[in-house]
């Protein structure tokens, strides 16, 4: 626009610079596209005429410059602005494109048949790219961008190679499903696109609601901060399963056993075409696919009768409202009862915090803990409508402690639970000291137990005061016992929080204290938060 102005007072190249600038601050505003360049769609025509016009303005006044600052070179004099022009024109084209050649190239040579790609070159596989002046700093620059966008489901750090993307899609499902599905199959898939064009013949809700009104209607949206794109919505609970979803397909394999590798069904559809699938319902699977090349990880299995195998009429260690968790042996099993399609579409986690730290491989030293995510259908079990049942096998190490919960897709938990392995050992001495007649010493939000060198804390309908910090002052009957540096205090200083001391089982917290081994006059505790006492009382240890 500033070089038509330049060159001929003429401000049209204005009107096309208004129309882009508008669409950006648009585009910025509400969120990307899933594929990063289709936005420039709009841009191209409108960009087009006017940089054609400012290479061949910028090929004129170079050839212009040249002939008046080398007059004695006549081999450059005679260069036309035409060929300034042509010269510009190429190098723009190498620079804004060879990156994206060189990446495809290296595609073609990278084929994956189970994952994305997140393709990176070097000297090795492109020295020919890196030889031009400046490209590495453009290729790290546009490492960063790339990496940022995938996090918004942009890009999704693989490049659109055919190759690619035929094997990480359902594209060889196109012809083979043709008239295999049942009528009433339903699935969801959260990044629709070509998916949705390769399963025809079936229902398909887009889970973030690009295509359901519903689900684009959810008023259960993220801060504009943490969406990860426009249309960032998501399905409110139980919506999936009054929808219908009774499938969902897994992209292709080459044999039978690699398809139920991956999923707990696989259904043949051609020589070496192998269609992974999971399903709730073993009889719904059986009516629409038996007898046409149905293959199944656990035929015939109920979800009931393996959890009455498992778990008898034991209590859960941790009762959530969705999922109730057993820790059996050296399993945790995860059971639903009834079990709908919301239930499997989230995912898991599992952390299991040691005895000690030096237990941990050293991947998960920084965290702390030992860290598993994963899909319900990765650890399954069985399925029925009547109940889900997975199981994940714990590490051999001596633990503390294990925390479990779910997250939906856009990172909030619907439900969480801790298990605390010393926790599980204070309740039995609680239960121990109430089956002797003993009433606690302190009875406040907590009750508290002395019991010989230990206080024993106890609450129950225990929730948010699991991350209540707790106070505990132990006044000496000498204070010369104390440490130098507590004697001018007059106390032992032993504040704690409950998750070091003990847990949550059940419904339950409970924590348990070692006293000094020095006499002790009185002892103060209770709990507090950064504005003040929360509740406060006090032991007087002394006898009578």
């Amino acid at each position: 626009a500033w070089f038509r102005w330049r060159s001929h007072r003429d401000g049209i190249y204005c009107l096309a610079l208004l129309c882009v600038a508008s669409h950006a601050v648009y585009v910025t505003r509400v969120g990307g596209d899933f594929f990063e360049w289709r936005p420039l769609d709009f841009y191209w025509p409108l960009l087009a005429v006017p940089a054609a016009d400012a290479i061949v303005w910028l090929g004129a006044k170079l050839a212009s410059v040249v002939k008046e600052v080398m007059p004695a070179l006549s081999r450059f004099s005679r260069v036309t602005p035409a060929v300034f022009a042509l010269c510009m024109f190429a190098s723009v084209l190498f620079y804004s494109s060879a990156m994206q050649f060189a990446l495809l190239l290296r595609a073609t040579e990278t084929v994956s048949w189970t994952g994305t790609l997140n393709m990176k070159l070097d000297r090795h596989d492109a020295g020919w790219l890196f030889a031009a002046p400046g490209m590495r700093l453009l290729y790290q620059v546009n490492e960063e961008l790339r990496m940022e966008m995938a996090e918004h489901y942009i890009n999704l750090r693989l490049v659109g190679s055919g190759n690619v993307l035929t094997h990480t899609t359902l594209a060889y499902y196109e012809d083979a499903l043709r008239g295999k599905m049942p009528e009433d199959a339903v699935t969801v898939i959260s990044i629709l696109g070509l998916n949705a064009y390769y399963l025809a013949d079936m229902t398909v809700i887009d889970y973030y609601g690009l295509t359901d009104k519903t689900v684009a209607r959810n008023p259960n949206v993220p801060p504009n901060g943490e969406r990860r794109m426009a249309h960032d919505r998501s399905p409110s609970y139980g919506y999936l399963d009054q929808r219908g979803v009774n499938i969902s397909i897994l992209p292709s394999a080459r044999s039978e056993a690699e398809a139920l590798d991956r999923a707990g069904y696989a259904l043949q559809l051609g020589e070496g075409l192998w269609m992974p699938f999971n399903a709730i319902d073993r009889q719904w699977v059986q009516d629409s696919f038996g007898g046409s090349g149905l293959a199944s990880a656990r035929d015939g299995i109920s979800a009931i009768d393996v959890m009455n195998d498992l778990l008898g009429d034991r209590d859960p260690e941790i009762r959530s409202g969705f999922y109730d968790v057993y820790i059996i042996g050296d399993s945790v099993v995860y059971t639903k009862s009834p079990c709908i399609w919301d239930d499997v579409q989230h995912p898991l986690y599992l952390h299991v915090i040691p005895a000690s730290k030096a237990e941990l491989p050293t991947e998960h030293q920084s965290p702390g803990f030992y860290e598993l995510n994963f899909d319900f259908w990765d650890r399954y079990v069985a399925s029925d409508p009547d109940a889900c049942v997975a199981m994940v096998d714990l590490p051999g190490y001596e633990i503390a402690s294990v925390r479990t919960g779910q997250l939906a897709l856009e990172g909030n938990e619907l439900w969480n639970g801790t298990y605390s392995f010393a926790a599980a050992e204070i309740v039995e001495d609680v239960q121990d000291l109430r089956r002797q007649g003993r009433e606690p010493e302190i009875t406040s939000m907590f009750d508290v137990f002395v019991d010989g060198d230990s206080l024993i804390y106890v609450k129950g309908l225990c929730y948010q005061d699991i991350d209540t910090r707790f106070f505990l002052h132990v006044i000496p009957a000498d204070v010369d016992d104390l440490p130098a540096d507590r004697r001018e205090s007059g106390f032992d200083n032993l504040d704690f929080n409950l998750s070091d001391r003990g847990g949550l089982v059940g419904d339950e917290c409970v924590a348990g204290v070692e006293l000094p081994e020095y006499e002790i006059a009185s002892i103060r505790t209770g709990q507090y938060t950064p504005e003040g006492s929360i509740w406060d009382a006090s032991i007087n240890m002394k006898q009578d």
